[in-house]
């Protein structure tokens, strides 16, 4: 017979335990409260990144606010629906998977009535059922389940991080319909990192140049056939002194900055420009300046540090902070800053008031003769003189030399009465004594005596009101938009659209808004005739036609109907088995006339290819239709007219 183990007197040894106090159970149970809180607030940034960005290949960061708001919304229904649970724990031993389920019903109901009910929400029927599953499965899973939520929490980690990480280019297509073309809109988000509300962008030969606000340049390259953008940063920093003007200002430098960037390549040498604040220490005033880098292109593209940056023009006066608390003393945000060439030797630059308007400071430099400010300046490079073309301006974003010789300018209003102006020489465009808009918050501008008229002064060509933010502008020259020829495109940013304008006679017949749904600061024609947008995230937006609906591109020089006299073009009706060179009633060049034979598919198909390597010396102007299956459509097209 055994006995129980004892002491060494031969009591029964009693077996202690020890049942924890209150201030245990409490530190447990709060313990146990912050790994559920942490938990659930890991799920709903699952929730927010992780669907999207494997559905779309787009990381929710870089899409559209409108496309955000409901899936934010569907995250934050999740983390409701579980601080409800949670907060009932307390209140039960375990919660059932029916009582889990009845609360994440009725928050969820509640969550899909008002998407249903509010306006103007986009969002994908497909994302929302995927993320709403997810949702589902991860509440069952924690509250129901919740053996596994150690490893599923892993697992959400390991995702959020591979759905938010990369430094990959993205490129977004959309499509635009407009009156003439089907546009394509390949935007290309994560190009330049850290730019914003600044800056510019310039044709530099087939490439392009990018000022950041900051003053970093970028050369950017556009792959058409394959659809594919890079950029490479360039050192040579903008001498824009935004350290200085922070310290001895005591300031934020946000809206220190550069306005604009001007390239030019001839005889494989290259001139850059760019207009620029800058800072003089000594006196304590800040000037609006144009600064020159130039070499030849083989050393700019390589970096060559003996490329130095050369001043051309500071505008006059120096202007000395206005009076008031900091952030209110420096109105950068109307540089102005528009460059253009009249020729090799002569520099136009658009300087905006810095709001020295007789309004927001005392003293009107738009008025006064002796200032620069508010003024569009002629520059002569060999001499380094300016002298003032017009006066009575606000904030000149934009301008642009015409083919025909026009100076056309656009310019911020106030509240309302964004312009179009044609830059004649000598003219008073009224600011700040005239303007169609008002000042903010009110309705009239305190010094105009009419309001809504321009009496006296300078009229505009157009103005929009209300104001859409009128960033830059350009003047279609190229082939790709033959219809669009010679119209104005304006950029803008509060609007964040183009417009395209026809002017006929002196006046804008009409302007089309161009929807592109990001705000636009700077816009350029490339060799090829694409549009390419610099906005104010960052971001490059590629405007091409549409290849499916091409067709426009041909309809724009090529009449296709019966009885109609060929114009820019001969009339391709019946082109398909026609002798080449047939209708006599068009001059063709000199490589068709050579040719013998009709127009086959497979003929077509070549000249559609590579039209100068088909016919060298053919006056068709067009690069080449690169893709097979957009040759066979338009070939497709044009045997059924």
């Amino acid at each position: 017979m055994s006995c129980p183990a004892g002491g060494g007197d031969g009591e029964p040894r009693v077996e202690k335990y020890d049942f924890p106090d209150d201030a245990t159970k409490q530190s447990l149970m709060t313990k146990r409260v912050s790994w559920k809180l942490v938990w659930q607030l890991l799920a709903t940034v699952f929730l927010l990144t992780v669907p999207v960005a494997v559905l779309t290949e787009i990381p929710i960061w870089v899409r559209p606010l409108r496309e955000i708001v409901p899936l934010a919304g569907l995250a934050l229904a999740y983390l409701s629906a579980a601080l409800i649970l949670i907060a009932g724990g307390y209140f039960t031993e375990k919660l059932t998977w029916v009582w889990v389920m009845l609360v994440f019903a009725s928050v969820f109901a509640v969550l899909f009535l008002m998407l249903l009910v509010t306006p103007r929400v986009q969002f994908s029927a497909h994302i929302l059922m995927v993320t709403f599953v997810l949702a589902a499965f991860l509440i069952i899973q924690f509250f129901v389940l919740e053996r596994f939520s150690g490893l599923t929490a892993t697992v959400m980690v390991a995702a959020v991080l591979m759905a938010g990480g990369g430094t990959e280019l993205i490129k977004i297509e959309t499509h635009a319909p407009t009156a003439f073309y089907d546009l394509r809109l390949l935007e290309f988000r994560k190009v330049i990192p850290q730019a914003k509300n600044g800056g510019g962008i310039s044709r530099l030969g087939k490439d392009y140049l990018v000022v950041t606000f900051d003053g970093r340049l970028h050369r950017v390259r556009f792959d058409a056939r394959s659809k594919k953008l890079d950029s490479v940063e360039l050192p040579y920093q903008v001498p824009l002194n935004r350290v200085d003007y922070a310290t001895d200002a005591g300031d934020h430098e946000h809206w220190f900055r550069t306005a604009d960037v001007l390239a030019e390549e001839a005889d494989g040498r290259v001139r850059v420009f760019v207009s620029h604040h800058f800072w003089k220490r000594e006196p304590g005033c800040f000037v609006a300046r144009v600064s020159k880098l130039e070499g030849s292109r083989t050393a700019f593209d390589a970096g060559d540090p003996s490329l130095q940056w050369s001043t051309v023009h500071d505008a006059s006066p120096c202007l000395k902070l206005k009076q008031g608390p900091p952030g209110h003393r420096f109105a950068g945000h109307q540089m102005g800053g528009g460059l253009a060439l009249l020729d090799k030797d002569r520099l136009l630059l658009a300087v905006g008031d810095q709001e020295f308007d007789g309004v927001n400071a005392d003293s009107d430099l738009p008025q006064d003769p002796a200032a620069e400010y508010g003024k569009i300046l002629l520059i002569h490079l060999a001499s380094g003189q300016s002298e003032v073309l017009t006066l009575g301006h606000r904030n000149p974003q934009g301008l642009v030399v015409g083919a025909q010789g026009s100076i056309w300018s656009t310019e911020h209003g106030p509240q309302g009465g964004d312009e179009l102006n044609r830059i004649r020489r000598g003219s008073n465009y009224g600011w700040p004594l005239v303007t169609l808009g008002t000042q903010y918050g009110s309705t009239s501008w305190p010094l105009s005596q009419q309001p809504g008229e321009h009496h006296g002064y300078e009229l505009p060509l157009f103005a929009w009101t209300p104001a859409i933010g009128v960033s830059s502008l350009i003047e279609v020259r190229g082939d790709l938009f033959p219809i669009w020829r010679e119209d104005l495109l304006v950029a803008s940013l509060k609007d964040s659209a183009l417009w395209r304008t026809r002017v006929r006679d002196d006046r804008v017949v009409y302007a089309e808004r161009i929807p592109v749904g990001r705000r636009i600061r700077d816009l350029v024609e490339g060799a090829d005739g694409r549009l390419v947008l610099w906005t104010d995230q960052g971001d490059l937006i590629v405007i091409e036609p549409d290849e499916v609906t091409s067709f426009a591109t041909c309809i724009g020089c090529h009449p296709m109907m019966e009885g109609v006299d060929s114009a820019l073009g001969p009339n391709l009706r019946n082109v398909v088995g026609r002798p080449i060179a047939f209708d006599q009633a068009f001059q063709y060049s000199d490589a068709l006339m050579r040719l013998e034979g009709r127009w086959t598919v497979d003929r077509l198909d070549q000249f559609l290819a590579d039209p100068q390597g088909f016919a060298p010396g053919t006056l068709m102007q067009i690069e080449g239709v690169k893709e097979a299956d957009v040759r066979s459509k338009l070939i497709e097209f044009l045997q059924t007219r």
